[in-house]
């Protein structure tokens, strides 16, 4: 039978953490060694590496922080009940009357999640601390900035886990639903954070009108691609975007208002432009990744939301434009097929939804 890890110093375990956490956040790419490496961790300004052992022996400790912490919440709940104290009331003091546990539960997160990217008890802890932090910003200026930080760490860790080459991370459903949900509850805040302020609401096509959403929907994209190309068939990946452009193009909150055009007619018009956009991008990595179906799955999604009702409203592109997009895309693939003689499943299936109605 194999032998549990060793326990890891304190040192060690409190450096891996700096690491990971550090300030300013950044986007790193981490990597998880094989077993024949040292046991120590590799790291560089954007890298870090450390081999399997060693991160199994950093997640006990982790692991063994979180559950003491999940333990004193529940002692102290069962006090207070007992003193007849309501449940808010109860998670207040909880929280208040530890910081520092309750700031190493919450770095021990950041371990359980590198581990265990489904874990889901620990990114929902990471959610309530933010939901919580939304809730105090209304108190003070400085509140609102200690929120806009920790969503800015919180999308770069997130970031990194998603687009590093790690074993499952950029498959895992739940931190691609975490990634959603921040983005539906904050999204202004987000909006902010990526320093997308500051546009004129006199112009008068929709991609200027939306360039903050937009600029945001292309950086998302990038992270999406990237994952696709981590974890090939990354269902996921693309899903996780099906449901972003949902999201960018329907929240008043995210897509600002004019007094020009009604709420409903701007979702639709954001979402044709978002959808315009995103094509080129696409194809181009459906090209690079021709056996990846699910490439090709969301290509086919994107040419049919062109072709979807195009005369209900007048984009910065003509209709034609948006018309003719669909036929080309088929046109350049019959083209790909024939230059390289390539015969694979995913490519005939794309070819042949397409083909009904562009051919």
């Amino acid at each position: 039978m194999p032998h549990p890890p060793p326990p890891v110093a304190p040192e060690i375990y409190s450096d891996f953490i700096s690491l990971i956490s550090a300030t300013p956040p950044q986007i790193l790419e981490l990597d998880i060694l094989p077993s024949s490496y040292p046991p120590e961790i590799h790291s560089d300004s954007l890298s870090v590496a450390l081999p399997k052992p060693l991160l199994a022996s950093l997640f006990l400790t982790a692991r063994q922080v979180f559950l003491s912490y999940l333990s004193l919440q529940r002692t102290v709940c069962d006090q207070n009940e007992d003193n007849r104290k309501d449940q808010a009331g109860s998670k207040t003091k909880a929280t208040s009357s530890n910081p520092s546990s309750y700031s190493a539960a919450l770095d021990s997160t950041l371990v359980i999640l590198l581990w265990d990217p489904n874990h889901l008890t620990a990114a929902n802890f990471r959610k309530n601390y933010l939901l919580s932090l939304h809730i105090c910003r209304s108190t003070s200026l400085e509140n609102n900035g200690v929120l806009l930080e920790a969503l800015t760490a919180e999308f770069h860790y997130l970031t990194s886990l998603l687009t590093s080459p790690l074993p499952k991370h950029t498959k895992s459903s739940t931190l691609w639903s975490h990634r959603l949900f921040l983005l539906r509850t904050f999204g202004p805040e987000i909006v902010q954070i990526h320093s997308l302020t500051g546009f004129s609401t006199n112009t008068t096509t929709p991609l200027e009108l939306h360039s903050q959403t937009a600029t945001l929907w292309i950086r998302e994209l990038s992270i999406i691609l990237t994952a696709g190309e981590r974890h090939p068939r990354n269902y996921y990946a693309w899903n996780y975007a099906r449901q972003l452009l949902d999201t960018l193009a329907g929240r008043d909150d995210v897509s600002p208002k004019t007094e020009k055009r009604a709420p409903e007619t701007l979702g639709i018009e954001m979402r044709k432009c978002l959808v315009e956009d995103s094509v080129a991008a696409v194809q181009k990595w459906c090209f690079a990744h021709p056996r990846d179906i699910s490439g090709w799955a969301f290509l086919a999604f994107l040419l049919q939301e062109l072709h979807y009702d195009r005369t209900s409203i007048t984009t910065a592109r003509s209709a034609t434009e948006n018309e003719d997009a669909p036929k080309r895309v088929v046109a350049e693939t019959k083209e790909f097929v024939r230059k390289f003689g390539w015969r694979g499943a995913s490519v005939e299936w794309f070819l042949k939804a397409m083909g009904e109605q562009w051919e």
